[in-house]
């Protein structure tokens, strides 16, 4: 939960992307796991590595989070604004163009960005090129392509895995992180298209002259769209769940910024939102 209002521009809610095509010269997705839902790739290409704006650093250090850099620390804020995994790559340490979501290997061991070596099972789900892990999936990135001060080109992660899946491998192997606990997470809102184009679009913000291109594929993209929820919810429950006050301007005011729809039930100090 992000502790105080951020004064950032606001990214509309794009179509979502037909999965349709989901390799290209620059990159091709390969899935050999029924636990992976959902994976979308964003290759950002021009990139100059600097550090972030103040207003996202003191986010950042709001929530209890290191500031790194510019993108890193947009992977980190998205994240903390919609609850959807990214992890960002160096492109250019790939060995290969092709991204594969597979199941470890029995005994596989993995270096995570921590530098911790993780003895993996056939019951994890990595994310690796032809020859190297890249991520131990919806949870950590490998030591493989992490992005330094010298790098150009990045691509981004937006996933989705089966929660109980993450939850299982992230207790086993004592690992906690802030993907890891959204990814375990049981949720159904469709953040993943939305949350991959929202860092594109605060990279763009912060870096001119980049490209940005993605591709997608989607285990449930023959089956039938969700049918939209309507709930209803006041003003004093939300302050409860919150811990703090709110006007119910306030509430609209983070209701728009979510490009959430709602209609106000009565106009009072705990007005009911559907």
């Amino acid at each position: 939960m992000l502790d105080y209002s951020l004064s950032l521009s606001k990214t509309n809610q794009p179509k979502r992307i037909k999965p349709v095509k989901q390799d290209s010269k620059w990159g091709q997705i390969i899935v050999k796991t029924s636990n992976c839902l959902q994976i979308e790739l964003a290759l950002i290409q021009n990139i100059k590595i600097q550090p972030s704006p103040h207003l996202i650093k003191d986010y950042l250090t709001s929530n209890k989070i290191t500031p790194v850099n510019q993108i890193i620390d947009i992977i980190n804020l998205v994240m903390l604004e919609t609850g959807q995994l990214l992890l960002v790559y160096d492109y250019d340490k790939l060995s290969s163009q092709e991204i594969i979501v597979r199941p470890a290997f029995e005994g596989e061991k993995i270096l995570t960005a921590s530098k911790k070596e993780l003895i993996l099972s056939v019951e994890d789900i990595v994310v690796s090129t032809r020859k190297k892990v890249i991520s131990l999936a919806g949870i950590i990135s490998s030591q493989t392509a992490l992005i330094d001060n010298k790098t150009t080109n990045i691509l981004i992660e937006s996933s989705r895995f089966t929660p109980l899946n993450i939850e299982k491998t992230s207790k086993r192997l004592s690992i906690s992180t802030l993907a890891s606990q959204y990814s375990s997470k049981r949720t159904n809102l469709p953040f993943g298209n939305y949350a991959l184009w929202r860092a594109i679009k605060l990279i763009k913000d912060c870096s001119f002259e980049i490209k940005a291109k993605t591709i997608g594929w989607y285990a449930d993209q023959s089956k039938k769209k969700p049918v939209p929820k309507t709930i209803s919810i006041d003003l004093e429950f939300i302050e409860k769940k919150l811990g703090m006050k709110l006007s119910p301007m306030d509430l609209e005011r983070t209701f728009k910024r979510l490009g959430f729809s709602f209609k106000k039930i009565v106009e009072l100090s705990n007005a009911g939102i559907q």
